[in-house]
């Protein structure tokens, strides 16, 4: 009977011990360490301007029309006589898109 008695102990002592190495098994330890340290939130910048932006439109505000006009004295005889041809006339529009300004762009702090 002691033997018996022996023997369930050992098997309940086995099965626990098991037990529990099982369950540390499953569940993950950390490491936690603290340290000293200097931590710099400086943020830097580097300005720079930006020109504008400006729209040149070169048939702004018509002027004249094209046209034809003759050139010489058709009244004299043997003269030579032109038929000119006049281009259009416009006076030249500008239009700012994006007014000049600064801009700021990040950069490392020295």
């Amino acid at each position: 009977m002691l033997k018996k008695a022996n023997l369930v102990v050992v098997a309940l002592a086995t099965l626990v011990s098991g037990g529990a190495t099982l369950a540390s098994v499953g569940v993950a330890s950390a490491e936690v360490f603290t340290r000293k340290e200097n931590i710099n939130r400086d943020v830097c910048y580097q300005s720079r301007r930006v020109p504008a932006t400006v729209a040149y439109n070169t048939r702004g505000i018509k002027l004249k029309d094209a046209a034809r006009s003759w050139d010489g004295n058709m009244q004299r005889h043997g003269a030579r006589v032109t038929n000119r041809y006049h281009d259009e006339v416009y006076v030249q529009t500008r239009e700012v898109i994006e007014d000049q300004h600064m801009t700021l762009v990040p950069v490392p702090c020295r």
